[in-house]
């Protein structure tokens, strides 16, 4: 039955073509060979008038462009087997919050944004209590900025490499890493290799989550699930600095609020792999 509807298709389409094309004798000739299809075909000889329509319509796209290119081959017979096509499917935002790895998402941009927002709210003052000159401390931030560039521009390409879940997993490994160099600020450069490494996977977290979440529930409502995702940075970047202060204020340090970020970022990791590469 497959067959003979991708046949009926071709045919129609090879008719199609002999009335459009410009030059006489190929719109003959093209009339002629599908007359033979019809043949072919009320003979039940279907593979063989399958394989002539297809050749008909490869001869007429030689000369005039694709005709319909969702019927160039014998196994795709509609757009619906495309997979550009189906790349398009997804679910809808209702669907999606019913699943678990909605809410591990949410949690992956919840525990980040506490981390990313607390850290460069307060980053000024942790640099400038670790000895550095104000102007310092301020080149330093704007060392993250700069990295974030190569953040972004890298990102994408590792993730069309080795696919959005995985390079998203590895991004944050190293925020996980930055972060954990932030207790250890007398190590010898400790802090210009964090200032380096959270510039650069800051910056790639924005490119590569979304590709995850796409990957994840499909292009077609995209835009609605990831928006409804992000309604989690609201608390984390709210809190994040009030946070990051009131333990300032209340200890002195900023070791003991640096080590629930550490920890809100491993536990990011852990959800990032917990979730499923695609639909």
């Amino acid at each position: 039955m497959k067959s003979g509807r991708s046949l009926r298709l071709l045919i129609g389409l090879a008719l199609a073509t002999s009335a459009c094309v410009v030059t006489p004798a190929l719109a003959q000739s093209i009339s002629a060979q599908t007359t033979k299809i019809i043949e072919l075909e009320r003979a039940g000889k279907f593979q063989e008038a399958l394989t002539l329509a297809q050749k008909t319509l490869a001869d007429a796209e030689k000369t005039h462009g694709p005709v319909h290119r969702d019927v160039a081959s014998p196994d795709t017979g509609s757009a619906k087997n495309d997979p550009a096509h189906a790349s398009l499917a997804g679910d809808d935002p209702a669907t999606a919050m019913r699943q678990r790895d909605f809410w591990l998402l949410a949690w992956v941009l919840l525990a980040f944004y506490l981390y990313r927002l607390g850290v460069n709210t307060h980053l000024v003052a942790f640099l400038s209590d670790l000895g550095y000159q104000r102007g310092e401390a301020a080149m330093g931030f704007g060392l993250t900025i700069a990295a974030g560039i190569a953040g972004k521009l890298g990102a994408g390409a590792i993730a069309d490499r080795i696919g959005p879940r995985p390079a998203a997993v590895g991004n944050f490994i190293v925020i996980a890493l930055a972060s954990a160099l932030l207790l250890t600020p007398a190590v010898p450069l400790a802090i210009p290799l964090f200032l380096i490494l959270h510039g650069v996977a800051t910056a790639a977290e924005d490119v590569v989550i979304p590709l995850v979440v796409g990957r994840r529930f499909g292009a077609l409502h995209l835009a609605r699930i990831y928006g409804l995702l992000l309604l989690a940075l609201v608390p984390g970047g709210i809190l994040g600095p009030l946070v990051a202060g009131w333990f300032f204020d209340a200890t002195g340090s900023y070791a003991v609020v640096f080590t629930a970020f550490f920890v809100c970022n491993v536990s990011a990791v852990v959800a990032l792999a917990a979730v499923r590469a695609a639909k």
